[in-house]
């Protein structure tokens, strides 16, 4: 049995885009479980890139505040309790709609 490559707790900041990421679970093959904290213009301060996860659906669920989903050129605003399910290989980005 190998080890995960993360450990719940690890987190990542990316200060390009204003991301945060806090492991919940330790990654595997099949799921890597986080929560993203996105700063004011998170996700690239406007300049989120689309991309895709062709072995993956991709779940946002919004804890507090307002985030903005962009899936296949369509603007989904997400307030706090709402959940969206991206499905794999579906164009999207995300952004921090506060």
């Amino acid at each position: 049995m190998t080890s995960p490559a993360f450990t719940p707790g690890t987190t990542l900041v990316n200060p390009f885009n204003r991301e945060t990421f806090i492991f919940t679970k330790p990654e595997n093959p099949e799921v890597a479980e986080f929560e993203a904290r996105l700063g004011p213009g998170g996700s690239g301060g406007g300049n989120a890139l689309a991309h895709i996860h062709p072995k993956a659906d991709e779940e946002f669920t919004v804890r507090s505040g307002r985030l903005h989903v962009s899936v296949a050129g369509v603007v989904h605003a997400l307030g706090p309790g709402q959940t969206m399910v991206v499905p794999r290989g579906t164009a999207h980005f995300f952004t921090n709609a506060h």
